[in-house]
């Protein structure tokens, strides 16, 4: 080894590399590249190299084609005082290796092994390859293409025989907005000069190229010149697997609900300036026409840009200008009217020439006719008045007189009073738009629960019967905790009656679903409902263990509610069962204390889960609640005193 000095610093040379090119190289004696001064071609960095200086390093005037990369190389030395994103090697015991972000949070676990850097980022204009060391614990090439292992794309080189490009440096993307940077590493676009896009020809080059690899970049597809799809093969459920947007800004796009549609549709929302506006124009039109499916896409894929020009657009509350083509598009623009406009927006919808309550589709499970769901979403969020605009409109109300009763049904049956009013939306069936995890449309805020009644009071008295239409907003009314109103309907209502006409089918789904999110929501509702039951002479039934379970953490509910409504006991007992494996003694006390009586069958299940649990008190509770029972002529077991 040659050892040379220079300005009072050491630098050293290998000797494997010394013949013509030791001199080429300035090292430090921590194994820092300062500068290189070679004819360039093809250049190898000496082994023992661990950094590279960010600056001066490689003249741009000489011509270095292909870059060698020791197993020694880390990246750059990383300044603690600059903003730049750095990485940690960690050393673990046996010699493994495991690449982790850096942060001054984890900085205090890292041990004398482990070492700090920033990933290498150079500027050669005449680069064509890279190259490295197969033993290099950070980076591998691939066609030439430097990688950060099995991880993502680091730089494509600028003169690189494959059509790639990096969008921006790692450093710039790392300096995004975290929202914004869903995946390792930044965008890598692959070029295509082709006019028509043939989709084997581009799976062919994808399985053959570096893109085979499951990398952490967005793949951006980009044919500035293609204007047409070749024939559509269904062999296309590979492109979203591979993290891919195509923009294509010159493609004329259909209507089609295909693959590669919908990546065209993304694309335009990935970079919309790339777009002419006579494009923009359809290509806005139909991110909005799949919205319901693109949205979820862009959240579900990591592209959170796309997923705000969705949010933009909303924030706009706008209703479309456009003539609609079809039934579903006049319905789509009926309910943006009923979220977004006036009445007058309502009346040029309507007075396009569709029909809005006709014929539905029996196609799809979830289709739901529009103009139904149009008063769904007047109730929720557009309110009273458009509510009542509808109804009363001539061409609307004319419409809705002369449906069939299945229709009727339907909306009884896909848009339950409940989901529509309640404490959670039930607009999971379609309405074109996209659904939140709640439930809510675009995640909207509904209306106040006051207006929210006074529109199910015009609902209900359109759609039931009086007496139904009554019992309805009286069982709501309870459970949303409207009291004054439930104690001027109550005396007008028999819940007897009431939950005998409608425990059937849909009327016994609504109920329940009404008690079970309720439970979740405002327990203590639903035992004000459960004494107007009482009052009534029949017990409030909750018979789904979802309803029960939503109770666990209300031991104070159980304690009033289990002695005065109709709750199923396998429920009961596998709520006990439940608490006693999770030594939930409060839960117990308040089953037992709620003034239920329960069966020597139900109470020998009890006594076996509190065996099974382990838990001596929960055992000797238990042994001791069954002493203090005495046996009825009937079988059943009745308290007489109770400590614990």
């Amino acid at each position: 080894m040659i050892l040379l000095r220079w300005d009072s610093a050491i630098y050293l040379a290998v000797d494997t590399y010394q013949q013509g090119h030791s001199m080429d190289f300035e090292i430090s004696d921590d194994g820092t590249l300062i500068r290189y001064s070679g004819s360039g071609g093809d250049v190898v960095i000496p082994e023992g190299v661990k950094f590279i200086e960010r600056d001066g390093v490689f003249d741009r005037q000489v011509e270095i084609t292909t870059l060698s990369l020791p197993s020694t190389l880390l990246g750059h030395k990383h300044d603690p005082l600059s903003s730049r994103q750095a990485h940690v090697l960690k050393v673990k015991p046996g010699g493994q290796v495991k690449l982790k972000l850096y942060s001054k949070a984890n900085a205090g676990g890292l041990g004398n092994s482990d070492a700090i850097f920033e990933l290498l980022e150079l500027d050669l204009p005449s680069l064509k390859n890279y190259i490295v060391d197969a033993n290099n614990p950070v980076y591998i090439a691939t066609d030439g293409v430097l990688m950060v292992k099995d991880r993502f794309v680091l730089d494509v080189p600028k003169q690189s025989t494959l059509p790639f490009e990096m969008e921006r440096t790692y450093q710039e993307y790392m300096a995004l907005d975290a929202s914004l940077r869903t995946f390792e590493g930044p965008a890598l676009w692959i070029k295509f000069h082709h006019k028509t896009i043939f989709l084997l020809a581009l799976e062919q080059f994808i399985k053959t190229t570096v893109l085979k690899y499951n990398l952490s970049n967005l793949k951006v597809l980009y044919f500035p010149d293609a204007t047409k799809l070749g024939k559509l093969s269904q062999r296309t459920t590979w492109m979203s697997k591979i993290s891919s947007v195509i923009v294509a800004p010159k493609l004329e796009v259909d209507d089609s609900d295909s693959t590669i549609n919908h990546l065209a549709i993304l694309g335009y929302g990935y970079r919309p300036d790339l777009y002419a506006p006579e494009h923009a124009v359809r290509y806005l039109e139909l991110m909005q026409e799949f919205e319901d499916n693109l949205y979820l896409d862009a959240i579900d894929f990591g592209f959170p840009s796309i997923a705000n020009v969705y949010k933009s657009l909303w924030e706009q509350r706008e209703v479309s200008k456009l003539i609609p083509n079809n039934e579903e598009q006049a319905c789509k623009r009926l309910i943006e009217a009923v979220l977004y406009g006036s009445m007058d927006d309502i009346s040029r919808v309507l007075s396009y020439n569709f029909s809005f309550l006709g014929k539905f589709k029996e196609d799809r499970e979830d289709y739901t006719h529009g103009g139904v769901a149009a008063l769904a979403v007047a109730c929720r969020y557009g309110g009273y008045d458009k509510l009542k605009f509808l109804l009363e409109h001539e061409k609307f109300n004319c419409a809705l007189n002369e449906i069939n009763q299945s229709l009727i049904d339907r909306f009884k049956d896909k848009i339950s009073l409940w989901q529509v009013i309640g404490f959670v939306a039930g607009f999971a069936w379609h309405v074109f738009f996209y659904i939140n995890a709640d439930g809510e449309i675009r995640d909207l805020k509904p209306i106040s629960i006051d207006e929210r009644f006074k529109c199910l009071d015009l609902l209900a008295h359109r759609f039931y019967e009086p007496n139904d239409a009554l019992g309805w907003m009286c069982f709501y009314a309870c459970l949303m905790g409207r009291e004054e109103l439930a104690c001027k309907l109550i005396e007008q209502v028999n819940f007897k009656d009431f939950y005998k006409k409608n425990a059937v089918k849909t009327g016994l789904l609504a109920i329940e679903e009404g008690i079970r999110d309720t439970l979740e929501f405002s327990p203590r509702n639903v035992v004000i409902l459960a004494k107007a039951f009482k009052d009534h002479g029949c017990k409030l039934p909750l018979t789904r263990f979802s309803q029960v379970r939503n109770l666990y953490d209300h031991p104070e509910i159980i304690r009033e509610l289990f002695g005065i409504a109709n709750v199923n006991i396998s429920h009961i007992i596998n709520l006990v069962d439940h608490a006693c494996s999770n030594h939930a003694k409060e839960v117990i006390e308040a089953v037992f204390e709620s003034g239920r009586h329960f069966s020597p069958q139900a109470m020998q299940s009890f006594l076996n889960s509190a065996t099974e649990c382990g838990d001596p008190e929960i055992v000797s509770f238990m042994l001791d609640y069954q002493s203090r029972y005495r046996k009825q002529d009937d079988g059943s077991w009745s308290r007489q005193s109770l400590t614990l």
